[in-house]
């Protein structure tokens, strides 16, 4: 435990008062997007006038895991950090510095969600141990004694929830759930890990902080060995979706003030233990 929070202490983020707000935007990996919208963090703006329609799907449908392997999905993961860093790097570099090769954040993140894409598409289909532990709704998953992930708002059972990450990422700030895009009603964490809902509305800096910590998530369950007394893997993070997810928004919106409320997510019912 001690451990977590030593290594994501030294990520500590500060917010620049001077950047600007941007639109709010659908934390769905689950959607095929365009190529545009990759390049955008597989993200898109919600329309004027137009309300977001949630889904409630089931365990099956509510993400398209792709794996071969729990070897693979750390590759590629390993694969999605070396870009990002290497983004951030050319970012920061090439505000003093000019390189002759003309390289840029941009360039990598398109890089990043190629290479991954490519990966998705020659990939199968993970399995896993336990299919809909949680059913697909609040009361089902609250009868079937799941937890509510405050992570990745995912309902899972004992096999994949990783209480120590949760109380880890809990404790880095004083987070604020709401259910409504304004930020004019808002959620308890008692009431969220009570089963509110099928969607809720967070800031831009916890879906950023989300990606980091479904990344040591899937590192601490490939480091298990398969240990069925510590936390499995389930078809959420399992998914190259989320990582090309995930690695994509962390090189693009760079100016966008971590405190707007820009993020509506979707409760889940993922599968869990991949084999």
């Amino acid at each position: 435990m001690e451990a977590i929070k030593s290594t994501f202490s030294r990520l500590s983020l500060k917010s620049s008062p001077q950047m600007r707000p941007n639109p709010h935007y659908v934390d769905d990996e689950s959607q095929e997007y365009t190529e545009d919208e990759q390049r955008q963090g597989f993200l898109r703006p919600k329309e004027e006038h137009h309300p977001t329609e949630f889904l409630n799907a089931s365990a099956n449908t509510a993400t398209k895991p792709y794996s071969v392997s729990i070897y693979r999905v750390v590759a590629i993961v390993a694969i999605a950090v070396i870009l990002t860093a290497t983004g951030s790097f050319f970012l920061v570099r090439s505000s003093a510095y000019s390189f002759a090769n003309g390289w840029n954040y941009q360039d990598v993140s398109e890089h990043a969600t190629k290479v991954i894409a490519d990966l998705i598409a020659t990939s199968e289909p993970a399995q896993f141990r336990m299919q809909s532990p949680c059913g697909s709704t609040p009361e089902e998953a609250k009868a079937r004694k799941c937890n509510f992930d405050t992570i990745s708002f995912c309902w899972l059972p004992d096999e994949c929830y990783d209480s120590d990450l949760v109380d880890t990422f809990e404790a880095t700030r004083n987070w604020e759930y709401y259910a409504d895009p304004k930020g004019t009603q808002p959620i308890s964490r008692e009431e969220l890990v009570g089963g509110h809902g099928n969607n809720l509305w967070v800031s831009w800096e916890y879906h950023l902080r989300h990606c980091m910590f479904m990344w040591m998530k899937l590192q601490r369950a490939v480091l298990a060995k398969g240990n069925p007394d510590l936390p499995q893997i389930d078809s959420y993070i399992a998914s190259l979706n989320h990582t090309n997810h995930c690695a994509t928004i962390l090189l693009t919106d760079r100016d966008v003030a971590f405190s707007t409320l820009n993020t509506e997510t979707l409760v889940k019912y993922p599968d869990c233990g991949m084999l």
